[in-house]
């Protein structure tokens, strides 16, 4: 006999026939089941998923530290190479015509220093995706965009347009692995 079935002697209830609804007394049975046969895992903790490739289980865990430490290093050099081509950035954002290159340059060097470094620790996850996300879609717009409709240098621009769309990508599963 199913659960259910005995379930519904032991609360003195016939079990639900198919065909017509439950009544009250019916669905207060099976809440009670339900309450004292399944555990569920609690609210946004990572299930570990079985790996069918030879035993074990895959860490998701430590695949999610990896997978966010790798997107936070490529902002984090991106930033060193901004800072130590100074001139040269600031060339490229005045050749299409951004407002205050300096200042530009300067807070993108910072948003990608600070939004590197709090992906890699894992701290302040929600405002740090949203600002990094925010910041690759708008460089994204403001020269590689550009550099395709002006049909200049887009050999370079196409494959940054595709990188930065992955990078948008990583940042989305960064939020959604988090339980967000």
């Amino acid at each position: 006999m199913s659960t259910f079935g005995r379930a519904d002697r032991r609360l003195g209830r016939r079990p639900a026939k198919l065909g017509r609804c439950a009544t009250a007394g019916e669905i207060s049975g099976l809440r009670h089941v339900l309450r004292t046969t399944v555990t569920l895992p609690r609210r946004n903790t990572l299930v570990e998923p079985e790996c069918h490739c030879g035993g074990g289980s895959v860490n998701t865990h430590a695949l999610f530290v990896v997978g966010r430490g790798l997107i936070a290093i490529s902002f984090i050099v991106s930033a060193i190479g901004k800072a130590s081509n100074w001139k040269d950035t600031i060339g490229l954002m005045q050749m299409h015509r951004m407002p205050w290159p300096t200042l530009g340059l300067t807070s993108a060097i910072l948003i990608e220093i600070v939004g590197g470094v709090c992906l890699l620790i894992g701290t302040f996850l929600y405002p740090t995706v949203i600002a990094l996300f925010a910041y690759v879609a708008l460089a994204t717009a403001f020269i590689p965009l550009q550099d395709v409709l002006k049909n200049q240098g887009r050999e370079s621009a196409v494959p940054v347009i595709g990188s930065n769309i992955a990078i948008l990508g990583g940042l989305v599963l960064v939020l959604a692995l988090k339980g967000y």
